[in-house]
C-alpha cells in the first residue's frame, strides 16, 4: 500500500494550497488524507480526525491566516490539535508550510481578535519546533511540496495478486480516464439501454478513433447498466489498449471475477478448457462484460507496434481475429446469454459478421456518429469555453463533431492569453483559430491540422514530454514517467573509476538542477492534462493519452530524440527485476521484456535487439507458447536489419502462421543477402528453410528442386548429403507426401542414423512422426500402443497436433467413427491453443456419420463461415465434401470434392499431396463423378535459383581448388 499524507489546515482561501498539495500525493503515488474527504460519522469530528492522523505515514501542515474552528468546548482549533496529535509520534515525519507574511492575502481571509493570537502563538510553536518554510504563490507553494515529499513516496511492495472485488461490485482493468466530462450522448445511451433490455447478448459500437466510444461505454456501464439489466450478478471492464492482443489475460480475470477461484488454480488450465469454463460462468447469472478497444485483437492492428497505427494506416479488410481461438470465443460470446458482451471497437469483426456480410444472431451493430451541435457547445461550456452557437457549431461541424478534438480546441481556447475561453475572439485571430484552414481538407487532414496546431503551441517542455511518453505502447506509471523524465540533465559519463563514478552520480542527483527537474516535470505534466493531451489516473497514478494522440505524437519525433527517448525507456525497464521468462504462460507474462525489446529496436539498438531475441523471445514465443502472431509483430521492424537468426525467426513465424507467401518473401531476402555476402552455412540452412515453406504452400515443383540445391549445397562443401540429418528428413517428408514411401523410408533411415545438427528443436519429434505415417501409409492402420508411447515423448504443440491427426487417420481407416469424435474434437482444440486457424471439416464429417445430424449441419456452416479466410491450400475441402454427402447436400459436396482434387493435384504429376489426391478421387467417384482432367500447372523457375547454383559452384571452386 502506498504511504498516507495528512494534509491539515484550516478552511478559507488556504483551499487551493490543500488542492496543490492533494495533487501532488497523487502524483508521487502518495494517498491523502484531508478534510473534503472526511465522510460524516457518529464518532466526534475531533475523533475522527485523531484516528486518521494515527493511521498517517507522513504530516504536513498549512498554515496562514486563519486559525481555524475549534470543537465544542475546546480551546484549541482541530489544526493545532491534529498537529499535536501528530508529534507525540515521534517517528511521524512532519512537514511545515507557513505563508510569507509580506504575499498579499484577502482581507476577509484574515483572523483578528483571539483567533489572531492563538494562531500568532501556534505559528511560533512550530517555528520553534520544525524547519519551517515560506509560501507564496500556489504554483511555488505545489513545487515546495512535491521536492519536501520526494523521498516519503516509497512503500512495502504489495504481495500477492490484485484483489479483485467481489460481485456484484464493479470490476475495471483499468479504469477509464478520459480528458473531458461526458456530455450528452442520450439517443446512443437510449440504444444501449435498449440492448440491455433485449435478448441479444452482444452490442458492437464501431466508431473511428477519438469518438467516443469507450467514454459511451463506461458511462453506461457504471451509470445505467445496474437498473436496466434485470439481476445484474456483476460488471467488469477489460481494455485492450493496455493489455496484449491475446484473449488469455482477460479470461482468467473474467474467470476469477465470476467465480471467486483463486488465480494459481486459473493459471493451469489450457486455454480451450479456460474459455469453456468462462462461457459456462456467464451462461450460469447474468454478467455484464464491456470490451474496450477490441480492434487491438484484430489483423489489422497487426504487423507493428498497435498503439502507433493511424485510422488511415489501417486496412478495413483486415477484420479477422488474430488469434484463432479468440475467434471461438468472440463468437460463443454472441450466445452467452443470460450475461451481455458490449463490445468498443474501431473495426467490426468479421467473426460476429457472418457469411455474405449477414450479422449473427444475437449481435446488435451500433455506429457512433460524432456528438449532436448542442452536445458539442454543452461540452465546450463544461471545459470553460464560450462564445457565439453558430460558430462554435459551424466550426466543428467540419470536424464532425469529434469529441476528442473538441476538448483539444477547448485546450487551445482556454489557453489564448488576449480573451481565455472566448471561441469567437480565438476563431477571429489570424494568429490562434483564424489559422486553422479547414474547408479545404477531409476530416483525417483536419484532424492532423488541429493536432498540429495544439501541439506547436506547447511549450519546449511539455512538448518533449509529451512525445517521449508517446514512445510507450500504453498505459505508464509515475515512477517511469520520473526515470525517463526529459526535462532532467543527462547522467555524468562512467568512469574507470568506480567509486569516484559514483560520487559524481550521487552529486548529480542531489544536484539543484536534478531536483528541480521533478517540479518541472509536474508543470509539463499539469499542462497536457489541463490541454487534453495527457490522461492522469490518480486512483492507480498512472498516465495515457488516446491513441489518436500518441500516433501522430510519435510521428512527429525528430529522429534524435527518438533515440534517446527509447534509451531511457529501456534504462528504466531493465534496472527492473527480471521477469521469469521460463515460466511464463502467455505473451502477458513478458511485457517488460517486450517494452524492452521495443525500446531497443526504436532506438536503433538492433544488434542488442537481436540479444534480447536470442536470450529471452525466441523459444518462449516460437516453441513454447506458439504466440507467432506477436513474433510477427515484434520482428516486423527490423526484418532487414537484423541479425540472421532474428531475420530467419521472422520467416518462421510467418510460417507457422501459415503464411507462407510472406514467409518465402522474408526468407528469400535473407537468403539473397547471404549470398552475396558469401556466409555459406545460414544460406544452406536458409534454403533448407525455404524447401519446407514452398512444400506447405503447395509448391512442390519449387520444393523438390530446393531439395536439389540444398544436395548440391552440402556436397560443395565437401560433404555427402547423406550425412545431412535434417536433408534426410526433408527427403522423406517429401516422400511421405508424393507417395514415394521408398524415399520416405531411405530418408528416414538415414535420418535414424545422423547427429542432428545445432538449432533443430522439432527434429527428433518429426523423425518420430515420419516414422509413425510411413508405417500407416505401409499398413493402412497404426496400433494404438504405438500412438500411445509416442505421445509420451512428445511434448511440443506442433507435434500432439500431428500425431492427434495420426490417431484420427487410424480411427477412420477403421471405421471407429464414434471413438474418433472426441479425437477430432481434441484436434480441433489443439489447434486452437496453439494459434492455428483451422475449420473443423472432419468433425462436421464424423458427426454425420454417427447421426447427429443438427450438430453436423452447424459444424458445416462454420466452416462454410471460415473457409474463406484460410489459405487456399489448407481449406478442408474434402472432409467439408465427405460431411456434405452425408447430409445429402450432393451438389455441394461435388463442388468441394473437385476442389479437394484441384488443391492436391499441386504442380502435377510427380509433384501431387498423393494421398489427398487419391482420396479426393474416390470420394468423386462415388458421387458419381469423373475426376477432372487438369494439365500440369506452369513451373516458373524457383526465384534466385541462378544466384544459388552461381554460388554453389563458386564454393565447390574453393572446395575443390
Amino acid at each position: 500500500m502506498s504511504r498516507r499524507v495528512f494534509v491539515s489546515s484550516a478552511s478559507g482561501a488556504v483551499a487551493p494550497y490543500r488542492k496543490a498539495a492533494v495533487d501532488v500525493c497523487h502524483r508521487l503515488g502518495l494517498t491523502p488524507v484531508f478534510m473534503e474527504e472526511f465522510d460524516p460519522q457518529r464518532p466526534a469530528p475531533a475523533d475522527v480526525c485523531r484516528d486518521l492522523v494515527a493511521g498517517c505515514d507522513v504530516f504536513l501542515l498549512v498554515l496562514a491566516h486563519r486559525y481555524g474552528s475549534r470543537p465544542p468546548g475546546e480551546a484549541r482549533s482541530y489544526t493545532e490539535l491534529e498537529y499535536e496529535w501528530a508529534v507525540e509520534r515521534p517517528d511521524l515525519p512532519v512537514l511545515v508550510f507557513v505563508v510569507d507574511p509580506a504575499f498579499p492575502w484577502s482581507p476577509l481571509d484574515v483572523d483578528s481578535g483571539p483567533d489572531a493570537e492563538a494562531l500568532a502563538r501556534f505559528i511560533g510553536r512550530v517555528t520553534t519546533g520544525h524547519v519551517v518554510k515560506a509560501f507564496d504563490t500556489v504554483e511555488s507553494f505545489r513545487e515546495d511540496v512535491l521536492l519536501a515529499l520526494r523521498g516519503h513516496e516509497s512503500a512495502e511492495p504489495e504481495t500477492g495478486g490484485r484483489p479483485l472485488p467481489p460481485p456484484p461490485a464493479f470490476h475495471a482493468f483499468p479504469p477509464y480516464v478520459g480528458s473531458a466530462p461526458f456530455t450528452g450522448r442520450e439517443a446512443d445511451l437510449t440504444a444501449l439501454d435498449a440492448w440491455g433490455t433485449s435478448a441479444d447478448p452482444m452490442l458492437v459500437v464501431e466508431a473511428i478513433g477519438g469518438t467516443g466510444k469507450s467514454a459511451l461505454t463506461w458511462e453506461w456501464a457504471v451509470h445505467r447498466a445496474p437498473d436496466t439489466i434485470d439481476g445484474l450478478a456483476g460488471r467488469l471492464w477489460w481494455s485492450f489498449y493496455d493489455r496484449s492482443p491475446s484473449l488469455t489475460w482477460f479470461l482468467r480475470e473474467v474467470l476469477a471475477y465470476t467465480t471467486g477461484r483463486t488465480p494459481h488454480s486459473i493459471r493451469k488450465l489450457s486455454r480451450t478448457d479456460l474459455a469453456a469454463q468462462v462461457l459456462a460462468a456467464l451462461r450460469s447469472r447474468p454478467f455484464l462484460l464491456v470490451l474496450d478497444g477490441f480492434e487491438r485483437l484484430l489483423n489489422a492492428y497487426h504487423e507493428v507496434d498497435p498503439s502507433k497505427i493511424r485510422d488511415d494506416e489501417i486496412e478495413p479488410a483486415k477484420r479477422s481475429m488474430i488469434d484463432p481461438l479468440a475467434e471461438d470465443v468472440l463468437r460463443e460470446l454472441t450466445a452467452a446469454g443470460p450475461s451481455k458482451v458490449l463490445i468498443s471497437t474501431r473495426l467490426m469483426p468479421d467473426a460476429v459478421i457472418g457469411r455474405f456480410g449477414r450479422q449473427v444472431t444475437g449481435v446488435q451493430h451500433l455506429r457512433l456518429p460524432g456528438l449532436t451541435d448542442d452536445d458539442v457547445v454543452s461540452l465546450l461550456d463544461r471545459l470553460g469555453v464560450g462564445g457565439n452557437r453558430s460558430a462554435i457549431t459551424g466550426f466543428f461541424g467540419r470536424l464532425d463533431n469529434h469529441p476528442l478534438l473538441a476538448g483539444i480546441v477547448a485546450g487551445m481556447v482556454r489557453d489564448y492569453r488576449p480573451q481565455p475561453g472566448d471561441f469567437g475572439r480565438w476563431l477571429a485571430d489570424p494568429a490562434a483559430g483564424g489559422r486553422l484552414a479547414l474547408v479545404e481538407l477531409d476530416l483525417t487532414q483536419r484532424r492532423t491540422h488541429i493536432l498540429a496546431a495544439a501541439t506547436s503551441g506547447l511549450s519546449w517542455s511539455s512538448q518533449r514530454l509529451l512525445s517521449w511518453i508517446s514512445v510507450l505502447s500504453g498505459t505508464v506509471e509515475w515512477a517511469a514517467v520520473e526515470a525517463i523524465n526529459p526535462l532532467r540533465p543527462p547522467p555524468p559519463e562512467p568512469l574507470a573509476d568506480a567509486e569516484e563514478t559514483e560520487r559524481r552520480a550521487t552529486r548529480w542527483r542531489s544536484s539543484e538542477v536534478v531536483t528541480r527537474a521533478t517540479t518541472q516535470l509536474d508543470r509539463a505534466l499539469r499542462d497536457l492534462e489541463e490541454r487534453g493531451l495527457l490522461w492522469w489516473d490518480r486512483g492507480s497514478n498512472t498516465y495515457d493519452m488516446h491513441p489518436v494522440i500518441r500516433s501522430y505524437v510519435y510521428d512527429q519525433l525528430e529522429a534524435g530524440d527518438r533515440v534517446r527517448a527509447n534509451q531511457a525507456v529501456r534504462d528504466y525497464f531493465q534496472a527492473l527485476p527480471p521477469e521469469d521468462t521460463e515460466r511464463a504462460t502467455g505473451v502477458e507474462d513478458l511485457r517488460q521484456t517486450i517494452t524492452i525489446f521495443r525500446a531497443l529496436v526504436g532506438a536503433g539498438l538492433v544488434a542488442n535487439a537481436d540479444e534480447l531475441w536470442a536470450r529471452s523471445l525466441a523459444d518462449i514465443l516460437l516453441v513454447q507458447l506458439g504466440a507467432y502472431s506477436t513474433a510477427t509483430e515484434l520482428l516486423t521492424p527490423i526484418a532487414s536489419t537484423g541479425r540472421t537468426a532474428t531475420r530467419a525467426a521472422l520467416a518462421v513465424a510467418y510460417h507457422l502462421q501459415g503464411r507462407h507467401d510472406e514467409a518465402i518473401a522474408q526468407e528469400g531476402d535473407l537468403l539473397a543477402d547471404l549470398l552475396r555476402a558469401g556466409i555459406f552455412g545460414h544460406a544452406r540452412t536458409s534454403l533448407a528453410r525455404l524447401t519446407t515453406v514452398y512444400r506447405s504452400n503447395g509448391q512442390l515443383a519449387h520444393a523438390a528442386e530446393m531439395l536439389s540445391l540444398w544436395a548440391k549445397m552440402v556436397t560443395a562443401t565437401g560433404d555427402k548429403p547423406a550425412h545431412d540429418a535434417n536433408l534426410a528428413l526433408a527427403r522423406a517428408e517429401f516422400g511421405l507426401l508424393t507417395g514415394d514411401t521408398e524415399q520416405a523410408g531411405r530418408g528416414l533411415a538415414e535420418a535414424e542414423q545422423l547427429r542432428v545438427q545445432p538449432n533443430s528443436p522439432w527434429h527428433h519429434g518429426n523423425l518420430l512422426l515420419h516414422r509413425l505415417e510411413l508405417e500407416f501409409r505401409e499398413t493402412g492402420r497404426l496400433p494404438s500402443i504405438r500412438l500411445d508411447r509416442a505421445e509420451s515423448r512428445l511434448t511440443s504443440a506442433r507435434h500432439r497436433i500431428r500425431l492427434t491427426a495420426l490417431r484420427l487417420d487410424s480411427l477412420l481407416a477403421e471405421a471407429e467413427f464414434d471413438a474418433a469424435v472426441p479425437v477430432a474434437e481434441f484436434h480441433e482444440r489443439l489447434s486452437r491453443n496453439a494459434g492455428v486457424d483451422t475449420a473443423p471439416a472432419m468433425l462436421a464429417y464424423l458427426l454425420a456419420r454417427t447421426g447427429r445430424t443438427d450438430d453436423a449441419a452447424s459444424a458445416v456452416e462454420a466452416v462454410l463461415h471460415r473457409l474463406p479466410r484460410l489459405r487456399s491450400n489448407a481449406r478442408p475441402h474434402r472432409w467439408l465434401a465427405e460431411a456434405l454427402f452425408v447430409l445429402d447436400r450432393r451438389e455441394q459436396a461435388i463442388h468441394h470434392a473437385g476442389l479437394a482434387y484441384r488443391q492436391a493435384w499441386a504442380d502435377g504429376p510427380p509433384y501431387t499431396f498423393h494421398w489427398d489426391l487419391q482420396a479426393a478421387g474416390e470420394l468423386l467417384t462415388r458421387l458419381g463423378e469423373d475426376p477432372p482432367e487438369l494439365a500440369r500447372r506452369a513451373r516458373p523457375a524457383v526465384p534466385m535459383r541462378d544466384e544459388i547454383v552461381a554460388f554453389i559452384e563458386a564454393r565447390q571452386l574453393l572446395t575443390f581448388d
